[in-house]
């Protein structure tokens, strides 16, 4: 059969036609001009992004007739050997057949020898990961100090595998996942080229079914061409592929986001009789909520995305009809899905109870939306518990209540009418008027002063204020006149003075007062069941603690200062 598969044709032969992997191949440019060639190469990555191409074009351009160049001419004789893989100084290895010590033994008895007719001898060892631990140690000796006509090009998708030694006697090159842009520019390219009709959208299944690999997207654009002839739709791409079609996926996802168990029902059956493996569905739907997610939370920036324009308007109206919260549980209940289909016998059975629990799971709230809900309803259980207790009072008790409330305000009112301010016109003195509850606008008082002046303050706080009025304050100590002479010295009287003056804004006089207590004011006069002293006297208490002490005695009995 004289026919060659796209894969082949479509072949790099040079460094340029590399598609996405500029960062190895400008890397390796550069070391042919500058003649700071290696060794030992290391080219490690996924499947099919150009790992074994980029060791040819590597062993083309060193050992081209007009070379070492960037860009091997493929006219030479040794590119062409090269190019067609009969080239008698360019070895391709598999190590996946060639495992044993025994074939890098040959392998170190033939690299002795100069090459027949091109400049370097060149060992490409593909899948070299496959190798035995022996091959690897016998490999160590001839890889640190190689004949200087001899270079090795080492290729695998598991570098992981590979001995720590032999890592460090080569240069290391990784090879990336192609994007779903690359792989659009080069399939439409291959098809224009091949005289093949197909959509954008075609061409984004075979590049999403490519998984990043040039080599699979190759393979499935033949495959396609192979059952559809020139003109392929969407609907054949979908067919050949056995993908899942884009508008059942949707309309799948779009049925768990509006909360309509029959319908994920009704389409999860459409899939399955259209030969649809479930688990295939699931990770459809999985990639899917996935997208959406990023929509929702990344708004416009698409290159996250990796979709085809179409898909991406469709998911983007279904994205911005949920909430984020929403989606979040939806793609969490499908990665349990996933766990649990992997242990049961029936996945589809697994995959619609899943589907029937998204849909009929209900909106999550916001945590700051709760918490603000919890909030009012908190203010209006307490509005409402103060309103009940207060219809549970007395009325006295409501009535003292609205006193002490309105207190302050009828304190400033009196204040204001005692202590005009100069503005308000009032000339003379008043008469002293008694203020009924003067302990609350004395406290109000000596507060200010403390604030201003505590020392003082803790003097006035031993007076009591018996009058006031006509721009007077009469001040009273009570049997102690050390405090009425520290409150009488003119500094402090003239500072007092000023402070209230700075309360009351106006002008206002203080004087204190000595009142001593009377004698009897200690005792409390006899009633009808005598003094106080005969009721102690009497009292059981007092009368366990004599019986404890055999001389003791009651002396006199004091009230407890107030």
């Amino acid at each position: 059969m004289s026919y060659q598969v796209l894969a082949r044709r479509w072949r790099p032969q040079t460094f340029e036609k590399v598609v996405g992997q500029s960062h190895v191949t400008r890397t390796l440019q550069n070391a042919i001009t500058k003649e700071r060639i290696p060794h030992a190469f290391l080219f490690s990555g996924p499947r099919g992004v150009g790992k074994t191409s980029v060791a040819r074009i590597l062993a083309k351009a060193l050992n081209c007739q007009h070379g070492p160049a960037q860009t091997p001419c493929n006219q030479c004789t040794q590119c062409r050997e090269i190019s067609h893989g009969i080239s008698v100084d360019v070895f391709e290895i598999d190590g996946a057949s060639n495992t044993g010590v025994d074939e890098v033994r040959g392998l170190q008895e033939n690299a002795r020898y100069l090459p027949a007719n091109s400049r370097y001898k060149i060992y490409i060892i593909d899948e070299v990961h496959m190798l035995s631990k022996p091959a690897f140690n016998a490999l160590l000796k001839t890889l640190e100090e190689p004949p200087p006509h001899v270079i090795f090009v080492f290729a695998t998708t598991e570098p992981n595998r590979i001995p720590a030694t032999i890592h460090s006697r080569c240069q290391r090159f990784e090879f990336k996942r192609l994007s779903l842009k690359d792989l659009l520019g080069q399939l439409s390219r291959m098809a224009q080229d091949e005289h093949v009709e197909i959509s954008e959208r075609g061409l984004y299944l075979l590049a999403r079914e490519a998984d990043g690999s040039m080599r699979d997207a190759q393979s499935l654009l033949d495959q396609v061409i192979a059952f559809a002839g020139q003109k392929i739709t969407d609907t054949d791409v979908i067919e050949a592929l056995g993908v899942v079609d884009l508008g059942l996926l949707i309309s799948l996802a779009g049925a768990a986001v509006e909360h309509n168990p029959s319908s994920c029902l009704k389409l999860v059956q459409e899939a399955h009789q259209q030969g649809y493996d479930p688990w295939q569905l699931h990770q459809e739907l999985l990639r899917c909520f996935r997208n959406m997610l990023v929509i929702r939370t990344c708004k416009d920036d698409i290159p996250l995305l990796d979709i085809a324009e179409a898909e991406y308007a469709e998911l983007k109206e279904l994205a911005c009809s949920t909430s984020q919260e929403d989606l979040h549980h939806l793609f969490s209940i499908l990665m349990q899905c996933e766990s649990d289909m992997r242990r049961s016998a029936q996945p589809l059975m697994v995959l619609e109870v899943a589907l029937l629990h998204m849909a009929s799971t209900e909106p999550v709230s916001r945590l700051s939306d709760i918490l603000e809900h919890l909030e009012r309803v908190e203010k209006g259980l307490e509005r409402h518990r103060l309103t009940a207790d207060s219809e549970k009072r007395p009325p006295c008790i409501q009535q003292i209540e609205r006193s002490e409330e309105a207190r302050p305000e009828a304190e400033d009112r009196l204040l204001s009418r005692q202590f005009p301010t100069p503005s308000s016109g009032s000339s003379g003195e008043e008469e002293t008027e008694e203020l009924p509850e003067s302990g609350h606008l004395w406290d109000r008082l000596v507060n200010h002063v403390i604030q201003k002046n505590p020392k003082l303050g803790s003097f006035l706080q031993n007076g009591k204020m018996i009058k006031f009025g006509g721009g007077r304050i009469e001040v009273a100590f009570d049997n102690e006149i050390c405090y009425s002479r520290v409150a009488e010295d003119k500094t402090n009287r003239s500072q007092t003075e000023n402070l209230m003056r700075e309360l009351f804004s106006g002008p206002i006089e203080i004087s204190f007062v000595h009142t001593p207590m009377k004698e009897n004011n200690n005792r409390e006069p006899p009633g009808e069941n005598g003094s106080i002293q005969d009721k102690v006297q009497k009292n059981p208490a007092f009368q366990m603690i004599l019986s404890e002490f055999e001389t003791s005695k009651l002396v006199e009995v004091k009230p407890i200062s107030s």
